[in-house]
This record gives C-alpha cells, structure tokens and sequence, in this order.
C-alpha cells in the first residue's frame, strides 16, 4: 500500500521510496562529522519509471561526487567523484529496463591496483567495461562523500528539475 507524504510530495511503497521528478523530490541529509573518504561502500536498490532524461539517483552538493543515468540514447550509468572524467566509471551497458537494479559503489584508494580502486557492481556481477575508465590516485580522499556537506538521494547535485529521479 502506498502512503503520500505531504511534506515532500514522495511516496512510501512497501519499505520504498517512490520519487516523482515533476514533483522534485529527493532526500538530503549532513553528516555533523566527517567519516573516511578513502575507503567506503555505497549500495542500494534503483528502479527507474521512464527514460529519456538524465537523472541523478545519488549526489552531494557543489558538483562533486555523483551517481547518476544519462539520458538520451545510450541509458548509461555514471560514476563520478570530483566531478571530473579523470574519476569516472561510465558503462558501456545501457540499462533500459525499469526493473530493479542492485547498484553498489566500492571505494578504497589505498590499494596500489588502480584498476580496484573504484569498483562497480550492478546486479551481483562487477562491471569491468567502460566507455570512459578513470580511476581516482592512490590514497585519493573524495571531497564531499562522508565529508559535512548535504548529500542527496533522488536527485543530481544541481538540484535542477530536469535531473531529479524518477522512479
């Protein structure tokens, strides 16, 4: 059964949450202190109700480290840390389905092999072909992911409402 909240316009669906990007609506939170930003482990469950339009799924502000579809043709997915292609993962696969996806992000750039030092996992199976591959240095520390500055879920860093989530 689904439930409306009021306050910002998404809906609860069995222990889920259901974002409208019409409705721009996202969730935020700020961290009081900061955690490590060499190592850490992002994992959540995506479904995605249409394409076509970029839309942000995971981001902190001021345009640093996103997890995002682009829109368009291709329905890639996009890693991004720093906001630079220098520390993107984007797919070669295009994930035209609106079932759900099992996405984990897992950082530790204390590891000497640069090619394990972002690893992406869709659905169980890690994803090891990329358009674009650009691995974070060695001991790299992302500027805001568990840093004291808002981090969003259903939403991109611009908070721009071509780019909500919606799904």
């Amino acid at each position: 059964s689904a439930v409306n909240d009021s306050a910002s316009g998404a809906q609860v669906i069995d222990g889920s949450l259901k974002f409208d990007n019409d409705k721009s609506t996202y969730l935020t939170r700020t961290p009081i202190n900061a955690g490590n930003r060499m190592t850490w482990t992002w994992s959540g469950w995506v479904k995605r109700s249409g394409f076509g339009s970029r839309c942000g799924f995971f981001a902190t502000q001021n345009t640093k480290d996103y997890f995002e579809f682009w829109g368009g043709t291709n329905e890639e997915l996009v890693i991004t840390l720093g906001n630079s292609a220098s520390q993107r993962l984007e797919t070669t696969a295009f994930y035209r389905d609106t079932g759900w996806y099992h996405i984990v992000v897992a950082l530790d750039t204390t590891l000497s092999n640069s090619s394990d030092r972002m690893k992406l996992y869709v659905n169980g199976s890690r994803v090891t072909q990329f358009d674009t591959e650009g691995q974070p240095a060695q001991d790299y520390q992302c500027e805001e992911i568990n840093n004291t500055n808002a981090h969003y879920i259903g939403a991109d860093y611009s908070l721009t409402s071509n780019q909500y989530f919606d799904g």
